[in-house]
């Protein structure tokens, strides 16, 4: 566990000395939110002990989360470092000390303090002290509820991608990504709505036909309509008349936890036998900014989780302006949530050109993973392809390769008709074209 990288104190850093050492001292902070003090430097040890009383609120959130921590501590360190900052390290201390010391020390950093304001502490500097404790304890609670809502939205989204819902496991791999827990945190009303339009989109595409796949085997966890799939947890909720009624809610809005079944069905086979992997070029221009962003975010993690769960890959392609790409592969696994996290922390803002998406997608047909692909470019449709790239595209389409343009909201599909095979408008007031493109995906 480290806090090393994290973009708050990277904001405040005044030198790399500087970041390393609050990099440090929020390690350790977070270490002894967790509960284990052994490699308390100095200053962390006196830090925690004069803030004790403050930090058991942060404590208790904290406990067993690792990554709830380190977002704690971040938030206190950030709070508190201008008072730490031109401090010397304090003088080491004995290693061990008897529970009678320890509990002196503690009186004299709650109780003694107090006293001491009623006398030496004329000046009110121990109360401005005890203050700054309360707001860096306020921070880290603040930061570890935050942290805590937003991983439950990520793990409302990430379901039926054929990994472990674990928290602990999701949390280990934001610990390697503090950045994108970061981004996330600050999107966390884009995660609410995102999920919306992930759950309207995945019920228009049960309207609009069967679940491709079968049930020779569980892939994961989703959620469902299908009490037949239902987890036993669900199914219990039956046999207490207090929460019945909770059952027949989720069942109804499609929300009981069920299992992800992929591969033969019961005929002996399967519609995603016959489908290869999907390559999703998507538009990060700055015209996608705010809901088309929200939709395309909505629509790719919709066709990851059912392209994903299925065993086949799902290519990212995030194209802007002329050469600007960058490309996250997903395929099933824990290593599909780091994908995911990536790309949803992804900030839109970037140019447009069809042509550095569309040869690249050309390119990647070419690789043995991918020679079957199909092809959906997801944007806004503000912009046009070069007559020589249509022409390439043109050239793999003869293997039988198809190439879909997804237009988000109400704009014109002109600039994708001469490469598209098919142009599917999306809104987000009327989803059900999306459903149609999921189906046929």
């Amino acid at each position: 566990m480290n806090a090393a990288g994290h973009p708050a104190l990277h904001a405040i850093a005044e030198s790399d000395v500087d970041e390393v050492r609050m990099a440090a001292f929020a390690t350790e902070l977070a270490s002894h939110l967790l509960g284990d003090d052994s490699e308390l430097s100095p200053l962390g040890r006196v830090v925690v002990r004069v803030a004790r009383r403050e930090l058991v609120d942060a404590r208790a959130l904290c406990d067993g989360r690792p990554l709830l921590a380190v977002e704690a501590a971040v938030r206190a360190t950030v709070a508190l470092w201008p008072y730490l900052r031109t401090l010397e390290p304090p003088p080491p201390q004995p290693p061990e000390e008897s529970p009678r010391e320890e509990a002196a020390e503690e009186d004299a950093s709650s109780g003694g303090a107090t006293a001491g304001n009623e006398g030496a502490g004329d000046d009110g500097s121990d109360t401005d002290a005890e203050d700054d404790l309360r707001k860096a304890a306020s921070a880290a609670v603040d930061g570890a509820l935050k942290a805590d809502q937003t991983m439950r939205q990520v793990e409302r989204l990430l379901p039926g991608i054929g990994w472990s819902m674990a928290p602990g496991v999701l949390e280990d791999q934001l610990l390697d990504g503090l950045e994108a827990m970061a981004q996330l945190a600050q999107r966390l009303p884009d995660l609410v709505r995102i999920a919306d339009l992930l759950g309207r989109m995945e019920s228009s595409a049960r309207r609009a036909g069967a679940e491709f796949g079968g049930s020779e085997e569980v892939a994961g966890v989703n959620f469902g309509g299908s009490i037949a799939d239902a987890l036993p947890a669900e199914l219990g909720l039956l046999g207490d008349d207090d929460v019945e009624d909770l059952f027949y809610q989720r069942l109804v809005e499609h929300r009981l936890l069920s299992l992800e079944l992929v591969g033969a069905g019961l005929d002996g086979s399967s519609a995603a036998d016959t489908k290869g992997p999907v390559i999703l070029a998507i538009d990060t221009s700055g015209s996608m900014v705010g809901t088309p962003e929200m939709l395309a975010k909505a629509f790719v993690l919709a066709i990851a989780r059912r392209v994903v769960s299925q065993g086949r890959t799902a290519h990212l392609l995030l194209f802007g302006g002329p050469g600007e790409t960058s490309e996250i592969r997903i395929s099933r696994g824990s290593a599909a949530a780091k994908g995911i996290v990536e790309f949803l922390g992804r900030a839109f803002g970037a140019g447009t050109d069809f042509d550095t998406p569309l040869l690249r997608a050309v390119a990647l047909l070419g690789e043995r993973h991918l020679e079957k692909a199909d092809v959906v470019v997801v944007t806004d449709g503000l912009g046009y392809a070069n007559p020589d790239v249509v022409a390439a595209v043109d050239g793999v389409k003869r293997d039988g390769v198809k190439f879909h343009a997804v237009v988000l909201g109400a704009m014109s599909v002109d600039g994708v008709r001469p490469f598209a095979d098919h142009v599917w408008s999306i809104d987000a007031d009327a989803l059900e074209s999306a459903g149609d493109l999921l189906v046929r995906l």
